[in-house]
């Protein structure tokens, strides 16, 4: 590898990403691996020449790196612990748009009634509903 690419192996021993930089970035056992693997493929362009990329490898434990986002922006309960329970990024990220819509109707909705909207134009929930009546007697 050294023969192949001297450059990039001067890059890479030149800088050391050390285990706590990640953590604080990405979340404690971010990392699956401490292994990196560097390949170079290439792919021919619109212009006919070859292009040479080069590919980078790591390995992330994206549970470990869903946690620590839930975390870091300090996600409310009752999302909290259903958020930090996602498997994935994309998971969470599906997870909190839908959370996240659902919070919005039952403040639209609460806001409505508050504001005397009747209740056959508001799409009311169950649960609200039988707050308001349970508060009426």
């Amino acid at each position: 590898m050294r023969a192949i690419m001297p450059q990039l192996w001067k890059d890479v021993q030149a800088r050391r990403i050390r285990e706590e930089e990640v953590a604080a970035a990405h979340g404690i056992n971010a990392l699956a691996s401490d292994v990196i693997q560097l390949s170079r493929g290439y792919k021919r362009s619109d212009t006919s020449s070859r292009l040479s990329i080069l590919f980078v490898d790591v390995r992330v434990n994206e549970n470990a790196i869903v946690r620590h986002l839930v975390e870091t922006f300090d996600v409310p309960e009752p999302v909290r612990s259903t958020a930090s329970k996602q498997p994935t990024v994309k998971a969470l990220s599906e997870h909190l748009a839908i959370r996240g819509r659902e919070q919005a109707q039952k403040t639209f909705t609460t806001l409505s009634l508050l504001m005397g909207v009747p209740e056959r134009v508001v799409k009311v929930s169950p649960a609200i509903r039988k707050k308001r009546t349970s508060n009426a007697m």
